[in-house]
């Protein structure tokens, strides 16, 4: 995957969120302020996962070039099943 040390770096990030999320819960703090920063981690998340997908649905294309309307169908389940865990 050749976007793959920028997902291992987006991944870190959202690891470090979600210590610090950890961090506001023991902390209690405000209940605004804890779902903020739970917002931007799925946020975060999703973003991952969008890009994770666009890069199978580029692969499935790719593979099967040779039958085009197999390869989009294929792409296309892809992306909804996805999209069913995405909010």
């Amino acid at each position: 995957m050749e976007d793959k040390k920028l997902l291992i770096n987006r991944l870190k990030r959202i690891e470090g969120q979600l210590r610090g999320l950890q961090r506001l819960i023991e902390e209690e703090r405000p209940c605004k302020e804890v779902l903020v920063q739970l917002a931007a981690a799925r946020s975060a998340l999703d973003e991952v996962g969008i890009r994770v997908i666009a890069h199978g649905m580029k692969d499935c294309l790719e593979e099967n070039h040779k039958n085009c309307e197999k390869a989009v169908e294929s792409a296309i389940e892809l992306f909804i099943k996805y999209s069913q865990y995405v909010k």
